[in-house]
């Protein structure tokens, strides 16, 4: 009464070697590959593309932190000689 079910993945295998031996489903995988193949290469090129945009904001990004830290050096030697100078203008003013 109880029969044992077939093992898994049998009646996929007996599907594919029915197609294969047909040839119905070779044109539309072959197909199916081809498109799929494309569509992996145009991710790839995507990806690629990604990666190249976002090291050019990375560098881009340090080019202007540099930049700014040069500024900010720059404007705080500005100030101390700006405050030099005028300790020594007040100075000269109290002689």
């Amino acid at each position: 009464m109880n029969e044992p079910s077939e093992p898994v993945g049998t009646l996929w295998n007996d599907a594919q070697r029915t197609a294969e031996r047909t040839g119905t489903s070779s044109q539309g995988d072959r197909g199916r590959i081809h498109e799929l193949e494309h569509e992996v290469l145009e991710l790839k090129i995507l990806n690629k593309g990604k990666d190249y945009f976002v090291e050019r904001l990375q560098k881009e990004r340090e080019a202007f932190a540099n930049e700014r830290r040069e500024y900010v050096d720059h404007l705080i030697a500005s100030n101390r000689k700006i405050g030099e100078l005028e300790t020594k203008l007040l100075q000269l003013e109290g002689i």
